[in-house]
C-alpha cells in the first residue's frame, strides 16, 4: 500500500460517495425533501466500504 494505491483508493471512495449521494438524493419526490443527514450517512457508509473493499481486494489499476 503506497501513495499511489492510496491516491487510487481515495478517488475511488470519492466517486462511490458522490453515487451514494446523488442516488440518496434523486429518490426525494422534491429537492427540499431530501433527509440531507441520512443522505451524508450513506455517502460516508459508502467511501468506507469502497476503501474497505479497496484493502480487501486490491485495486486492479494500481500495480
Amino acid at each position: 500500500m503506497n501513495k499511489d494505491f492510496w491516491k487510487a483508493a481515495l478517488n475511488r471512495a470519492l466517486r462511490t460517495a458522490a453515487e451514494c449521494a446523488l442516488a440518496y438524493i434523486g429518490s426525494a419526490a422534491m429537492f427540499h425533501e431530501v433527509n440531507w443527514l441520512g443522505c451524508v450517512s450513506a455517502a460516508g457508509m459508502g467511501a468506507i466500504t469502497s476503501i474497505l473493499m479497496a484493502i480487501a481486494t486490491g485495486l486492479p489499476e494500481v500495480k
